[in-house]
């Protein structure tokens, strides 16, 4: 790599860093993202739906500013989109099936809130069961369709981010070691090899070693099954989820393990996700692939972004000198909406590069300690 100077340099691409990267470029910032050699093992957003949708929960909760994340989102995928010619986002109406206790629930939550009954509708089941298949709700739910439901095919977006990325000459392949990286005091500015930097930002997902966050991290497992004749302008939700893929297949996912981070994938969860495909009539699946990933969530399932990064943040690396101005940046946290999620909060952190102020609901320095 020849001596280059950056804007910002971004450790990982993820979600999170993909979309941080082209938001930059979308304000003519200099970029370089540092990217694991290898696919294994596999992120959350290599192994990730994409899913997108405002109702979730046992508790039917709006997501948080739902409008203004989806908006954010279209906007940036449509021009990756536009840039790559390849186009990731799907609109697909999801359905959510609700027992008559979810039905109550619901009712009430939306004459305390109105607003939230555009989010999830009653349609008539006829309407949405796929009789060619045979698929039907769980026994004694109803559903209800989630117009403002879409999915971000994750595999298309990060693989057109990386050729984007590397025909630029913006990506270097390398595990990345704390180590390397130089803080120059009287520059003002990051060393790392031949590369100069004014800003570090860590995309970097569940990684405890270097982003020292209380993480609620999880491993989810999910797998491909092939479903010929199933109508596929719904993803459907109950209990378990699955979504429509190319030629015939569905993705469906999934579990739930806080024990085993791993990305190995198991037999328990594979029972699981066919339990809960018997529920929709969908009895011995053919299954193509199944995979695992580790989510990096934390407490109030809301992320985490800032600048300015402690001790208390960074792990602790005596040859590393982490300074304290607006050089050290981090979005973490994402979970399970990282393809909602992950363009608003990259620009809310450029935002606070330029010192805007950041939503207290996700600044980082809720988790700072005393």
């Amino acid at each position: 790599m020849s001596e280059t100077t950056v804007d910002l340099l971004i450790v990982g691409q993820g979600v999170a860093g993909s979309a941080l990267a082209w938001q930059a470029l979308r304000r003519h910032l200099k970029i370089h993202v540092i990217s694991s050699p290898t696919e294994w093992p596999p992120s959350a957003s290599q192994v990730g739906a994409g899913l997108i949708t405002p109702i979730t929960g046992s508790r039917l909760a709006l997501a948080w500013r739902f409008a203004e994340f989806r908006s954010s989102a279209l906007d940036l995928y449509r021009f990756v989109a536009h840039e790559t010619k390849r186009d990731c986002w799907r609109n697909r109406p999801a359905l959510r099936w609700l027992t008559i206790a979810d039905e109550e629930l619901w009712l009430s939550r939306c004459q305390k809130f109105p607003a939230s009954a555009n989010y999830l509708q009653p349609v008539e089941p006829d309407l949405v069961t796929s009789r060619e298949h045979g698929i039907h709700g769980p026994a004694g739910s109803k559903p209800y369709v989630m117009p403002e439901a879409a999915r971000v095919l994750m595999p298309v977006f990060l693989e057109a981010t990386k050729r984007w990325l590397t025909e630029t000459s913006c990506l270097s392949r390398a595990e990345f070691k704390p180590l390397d990286l130089i803080w120059d005091d009287v520059a003002r500015h990051w060393k790392w090899r031949s590369m100069t930097a004014r800003h570090i930002v860590f995309c970097t997902g569940y990684t405890p070693q270097l982003i020292r966050l209380p993480f609620l991290a999880a491993k989810g497992e999910l797998m491909e099954i092939d479903l010929p004749g199933a109508r596929q302008d719904y993803s459907w939700h109950g209990g378990i989820w699955m979504t429509p893929q190319e030629q015939d297949r569905w993705l469906v996912g999934a579990t739930y393990d806080p024990l085993h981070l791993d990305q190995e994938i198991t037999s328990e969860a594979r029972l699981e996700l066919s339990l809960g495909l018997a529920q929709w009539g969908i009895r011995n699946p053919k299954i193509c692939s199944q995979h695992a990933a580790i989510r990096p969530a934390l407490p109030g399932q809301m992320p985490a972004i800032g600048w300015s990064l402690p001790e208390s943040i960074l792990g602790r690396i005596s040859e590393v000198t982490w300074p304290r101005e607006k050089n050290c940046g981090v979005i973490n946290g994402l979970g399970s909406r990282g393809a909602l999620w992950a363009p608003l909060l990259a620009d809310w952190l450029l935002d606070a590069m330029a010192g805007q102020p950041l939503p207290p609901e996700i600044n980082l320095t809720r988790f700072l300690r005393s």
